[in-house]
């Protein structure tokens, strides 16, 4: 294998490692989130959020709206007075409608159920507790992890074999 490609390699395992902790910790948090006691709150803030990005194609550039949840809610616990701002750990963004129908469900003004983390009470959620996407995340996370597991494998394997006899090293093939 070549240098460059080795590097590249490596660099990709360390890419999908630095994914692997942020989102298994969010993951491990929803998880956790089913056993959070839970207290009344009132919705303050409720509202719609759009992300655009942008993606190469073959002919071009293509936009893409993605779309989310903007709330804020109050709530007491032991007479001590917070605010949340988390729907779920694992923020999702996605259509329009889904986003809609989150922000119609908690309008302003709404009273709503907390779950929220005993040792840390500002930590909240309105939504605990795994669902199908957190499950479809892990899925998907673990092919990828997979499949570092395998090139990580390959960039070992190759790294480790020892030149071809007559071999003479670099040649200017390994920097092209």
């Amino acid at each position: 294998m070549r240098p460059l490609n080795s590097i590249l390699l490596l660099i990709g395992i360390i890419v999908i490692l630095a994914l692997d902790f942020f989102f298994i910790r969010n993951l491990l948090l929803q998880f956790e989130s089913r056993n959070y006691p839970n207290t009344t709150g009132l919705i303050t803030r409720s509202a719609v959020t759009s992300k655009n990005t942008m993606s190469r194609t073959g002919s071009g550039y293509a936009s893409h709206t993605s779309y989310g949840v903007d709330l804020a809610y109050h709530f007491e616990v032991n007479g001590q007075p917070f605010e949340g701002t988390h729907l779920r750990y694992t923020k999702m963004f996605s259509t329009h409608d889904w986003a809609e129908q989150q922000v119609a469900a908690r309008p302003v003004g709404l009273q709503v159920r907390v779950f929220y983390n005993p040792q840390n009470p500002a930590d909240s959620v309105l939504i605990a507790g795994i669902d199908s996407s957190d499950q479809t995340l892990f899925v998907v996370l673990a092919l990828f992890n997979l499949l570092a597991v395998f090139f990580g494998w390959c960039l070992v394997k190759n790294i480790s074999k020892p030149p071809a006899s007559g071999a003479s090293g670099l040649t200017a093939k390994d920097f092209a």
